[in-house]
């Protein structure tokens, strides 16, 4: 990227004459070029996990720059790339399976979108995610429910999973649906198992929308 008078432009081309050395570099204004990728996707999940794979699941906007292909990112490198099918609704939903992961591993995964001039969105949050031990755990947290509300958060308990001893980092991905609006659940925040246990096996979801109602669930990694 490059700052000129006070504005940021990145590269559109660039076109080198072999005989003389001189390049020709057409520069794109940032603010407009954003305009040209994809939206960021967003609600991303874990399907399925084995001993060294994590299926992951996303929402791809439908706003904006058409995405046609997707990238998959595992502790902020490229994993995976492929093309995504229009129009994305339940029966396209996107899915990607991560593979050579390691058994009962802890992962950050990130996906975004590509247009078909291959121009990336933003990365979408990271999800942590991790691969099965031989053992059962870690188990599914239970008994969600609501401790208290406030006008713009909600606190929540749930009886806490059971993690291997050999799992490393550990914790749970909360999601949170807004009812009305129809776009399902994302994933708000993730706390660590640690964390929560300290907090009395509560935790404070927080920057909602006063009366609007919402839906919770949690999973463990």
């Amino acid at each position: 990227m490059f700052r000129i008078n006070a504005l940021d432009y990145n590269i559109n081309s660039l076109q080198t004459n072999l005989l003389t050395g001189k390049s020709k570099i057409e520069l794109i204004n940032g603010s407009f070029a954003e305009s040209l990728i994809p939206d960021t996707p967003h609600s991303i999940s874990v399907t399925s996990t084995t001993n060294t794979t994590i299926n992951i699941t996303w929402t791809v906007p439908t706003t904006g720059i058409r995405a046609t292909n997707y990238a998959t990112y595992v502790d902020g490198v490229q994993h995976g790339y492929g093309s995504l099918t229009y129009p994305y609704n339940n029966s396209n939903a996107p899915n990607a399976l991560i593979k050579n992961l390691t058994t009962g591993q802890t992962y950050s995964i990130q996906v975004s979108s590509f247009s078909s001039d291959g121009l990336e969105s933003y990365r979408s949050d990271e999800l942590m995610a991790s691969t099965t031990t031989t053992s059962t755990t870690p188990t599914a947290p239970s008994n969600l429910s609501v401790v208290s509300t406030l006008d713009n958060s909600v606190l929540l308990t749930w009886t806490a999973s059971t993690f291997d001893s050999n799992a490393g980092s550990t914790g749970y991905n909360v999601y949170v649906n807004h009812v009305s609006s129809g776009l399902g659940f994302f994933l708000h925040s993730t706390v660590s198992s640690a964390d929560f246990t300290s907090n009395s096996s509560q935790f404070n979801v927080t920057s909602l929308s006063a009366g609007t109602e919402y839906e919770f669930k949690v999973n463990a990694f």
